[in-house]
């Protein structure tokens, strides 16, 4: 009977230990179940790629092409001084034009005598050198002659009168002679006149020429005209 007691104890203390060892088992196994391992987070493409160079580099700005025009500038056309060959030069009526001694700096000039009519004097012919659109300027050294007639009813002045650079040309069906310049010239005094004018589109045959306010001999000397480039 003893032995048989001691038997069951030891029975039931080894079934009481193999229940606790199960337990603990279970428990173990419980809690590694639930436990999930640290896991870093996968990084996403858009955090994980660095932005590109051409993302972040600002644009650059296209500098503009410097150009470089050349601004109009005169040109010059024409200029005499009559110390050689004269051409283009001529008379606008019945006085006469020639090439005498005693030029403004120089040893001859250009005399207009035996006017009988105001608008005659020296004429230049540009042929064609001046056209249309063209704007123009024209500058000559002037002066009247010294010998003047005091009974002369025409002699408004003894002292002064006036000398003008005039333009003659075709426009719009008709002859035109806008002035350019004028200016009062001392008798027997060389003095620059100067003038300028732009043509009409449609003008032809273009001319130049200088004349006065009074039936007197002038004298016209280093004659120039230009234009403006274009």
């Amino acid at each position: 009977m003893g032995k048989i007691n001691k038997l069951t104890i030891a029975l039931f203390a080894l079934v009481g230990i193999l229940l606790v060892g199960v337990a603990v088992v279970g428990v173990i196994k419980l809690t590694g179940k639930n436990k999930e391992p640290d896991k870093k987070p996968e990084k996403t493409q858009e955090a994980s790629e660095e932005p590109t160079k051409e993302s972040t580099k600002a644009p650059k700005e296209t500098e503009p092409e410097e150009t470089t025009t050349e601004a109009p500038k005169m040109v010059e056309v024409i200029y005499e001084d009559f110390e050689g060959d004269v051409v283009g030069f001529r008379q606008r009526g019945s006085e006469t034009v020639e090439v005498v001694e005693g030029g403004y700096n120089s040893e001859h000039c250009l005399s207009c005598h035996n006017r009988t009519e105001y608008w005659h004097g020296a004429l230049w012919d540009s042929q064609g050198k001046l056209v249309g659109g063209d704007t123009i300027e024209a500058s000559a050294m002037v002066k009247f002659s010294d010998v003047v007639d005091p009974e002369d009813p025409e002699a408004k002045s003894l002292e002064f009168d006036v000398l003008e650079i005039t333009l003659e040309f075709d426009s719009e069906g008709s002859t035109k002679w806008p002035q350019m310049g004028m200016i009062k010239v001392e008798h027997d005094t060389w003095i620059e006149l100067t003038g300028t004018y732009t043509l009409p589109d449609d003008a032809t045959n273009v001319h130049v020429y200088v004349e006065a306010e009074r039936l007197e001999d002038l004298y016209v000397d280093n004659f120039r005209v230009s234009k403006l480039s274009k």
